[in-house]
């Protein structure tokens, strides 16, 4: 099963790393007066290769439920820095730009660290569909709507700020993308009928913050961050549903393979190559 998530996992990733460089490009050619508003995705919408690189993303998703079905947020969350990894390999294939030191080092980072998930992250998640989780998890949705309400409040819509809120959003989405698949395995079909409800309303906040992000800032400046954000929140949260229970002898190896995978996915998305690519 393991086996099977990773694979679930990486092809998730590729489907999203790369239907998001397509996002960026469209996204970049609409006036920023458009940001953080309906019509930023209503104009999008009408570009061909923004839309396919939105359904590129909906299938990835979609694919991420089936990782998540089969293994833990703690173990599947960080196999989207192989997304990264897809961008390198694309630079030296098609570009024919050398892989520097800063790449291979990333690279060798992210697969030491996600080898050291394999060995002691929680298996499976146990997420309750439950009151209490509904009602966590609806507060944090209130939070992440505060956050871009006051982006546009105070006139703070800038590549970090959005960046974050995007994170913060496609969190939320793993956290209901497991629910989702909690329900599916328990054939709680109701459940998951309301729990696909709240992912598209909270998919399109995380897309609108995206895109803003994207009309400000670069891929590669961008990606990182919203990466780090939606990766840690839930993998840092995955262990304490673990019906195994976590002690200091997993939770410290599984902080350090985190920080690692991160650490590497920063190195990958600095990279020369990773930038070339982007700029294509």
């Amino acid at each position: 099963m393991l086996v099977l998530a990773f694979a679930a996992a990486f092809l998730s990733a590729a489907l999203a790393f790369g239907g998001a460089a397509m996002q960026a490009f469209e996204a970049r050619k609409v006036p920023r007066k458009q940001s953080l508003r309906l019509g930023l995705l209503a104009a999008l919408a009408h570009r061909p290769l923004w839309v396919a690189g939105t359904a590129l993303n909906v299938v990835a998703f979609l694919v991420q439920v089936l990782a998540l079905a089969l293994a833990s947020l703690a173990v599947v969350q960080p196999t989207l820095a192989a997304g990264l990894i897809v961008l390198a390999v694309i630079a030296w294939w098609k570009l024919g730009e050398p892989i520097h030191v800063r790449t291979v080092g990333g690279i060798a980072a992210i697969i030491a660290g996600l080898v050291g998930l394999a060995f002691v992250a929680p298996r499976h998640d146990h997420l309750p569909n439950t009151g209490a989780v509904t009602v966590g998890l609806g507060a944090a949705f209130v939070v992440i709507v505060g956050l871009l309400a006051a982006m546009r409040a105070f006139d703070r819509v800038e590549g970090m700020p959005a960046s974050v809120a995007a994170g913060l959003a496609y969190a939320w989405l793993s956290f209901s993308g497991a629910l989702i698949g909690e329900s599916f395995r328990t054939h709680a079909w109701a459940i998951a009928g309301g729990w696909s409800i709240a992912t598209v309303a909270a998919a399109v906040l995380a897309l609108g913050a995206e895109m803003t992000a994207l009309q400000r800032w670069p891929l590669t400046r961008s990606k990182p961050v919203v990466y780090v954000v939606q990766t840690l929140v839930p993998s840092l949260v995955a262990p304490f549903f673990s019906a195994s229970g976590f002690g200091p002898a997993h939770g410290v190896p599984f902080a350090l393979s985190l920080l690692v995978v991160s650490g590497g996915a920063a190195l990958v998305a600095s990279s020369p190559s990773v930038a070339r690519v982007e700029q294509q």
